[in-house]
């Protein structure tokens, strides 16, 4: 588990890179403005697989729901940075 709260930028490549690990693709096909639901390989399991790997990293619980696909994966990681803050304040 990370502790310190990471800048927006460390955040993204966490989020990108964990993301490109569960899809089983290059990082540089998991772009900030996509939007998760256009990911190339994504089903729910995957996505699922994914934030909770990216959870334990940071050792806080992002809320969860289905509209979690429409957002960017920039807005993704704003909320997991905001999320973290939040949990450590």
């Amino acid at each position: 588990m990370t502790t310190a709260v990471p800048t927006h930028a460390e955040a993204l490549a966490v989020v990108r890179g964990e993301l490109a690990r569960q899809l089983a693709v290059d990082v540089e096909l998991i772009p900030p403005t996509a939007r998760v639901y256009e990911l190339p390989e994504v089903d729910s399991m995957k996505l699922m697989a994914a934030l909770v790997a990216i959870e334990q990293r940071y050792g806080v619980t992002v809320e969860q729901s289905a509209e979690v696909v429409h957002l960017t994966i920039d807005e993704l990681t704003a909320i997991l940075v905001t999320t973290i803050e939040g949990q450590r304040a």
